[in-house]
């Protein structure tokens, strides 16, 4: 019975901590970079106070991908709503073409471990206009109250 109760109760952590993605493509004219799709996972978008937070999947066309190993960019947007907007990417996950998690590159462009590969980018400015400013206005009127949603399955 013991092990029972202790299977369920891992169970029920494991359906918290990840759930299935409702990814949804951002229009092509707001993505800049050629054979580059961008998705936001609809379920995942969340507000809290001036922050909001969405899943942001990046996907790389064969051929296309970035760094010449990373065919997909999963990564947690943040956007601070006091005026000016800014935005940063809060942790991220790459994948190679195999789909597999792969070690990721630091700012200098050397090679680290993906478990290290966790630290925020900087906060930058959403300008007025700007292809960024139009993707948070899309995802901003689906944001549910709350914390940011767990990392979504691809």
């Amino acid at each position: 019975m013991k092990k029972s109760c202790l299977v369920i109760l891992l169970l029920m952590l494991y359906c918290q901590t990840t759930f299935a993605a409702n990814w949804v493509a951002f229009p092509p004219e707001l993505v800049t970079a050629k054979k580059l799709s961008i998705y936001y996972d609809v379920d995942s978008v969340r507000k809290s106070g001036d922050r909001l937070h969405y899943w942001e999947l990046r996907a790389f066309a064969s051929g296309a991908e970035w760094q010449g190993v990373i065919s997909k960019i999963v990564g947690l947007t943040e956007v601070n709503l006091s005026t000016p907007w800014q935005w940063r990417t809060v942790t991220y996950f790459e994948y190679d073409t195999s789909g597999g998690e792969t070690t990721g590159f630091d700012r200098n462009g050397k090679r680290i471990p993906a478990s290290e590969n966790r630290e925020p980018t900087p906060w930058s400015r959403v300008w007025p206009g700007s292809s960024l400013e139009k993707m948070v206005k899309i995802v901003l009127p689906l944001a549910q109250e709350g914390p940011a949603a767990e990392k979504p399955q691809l």
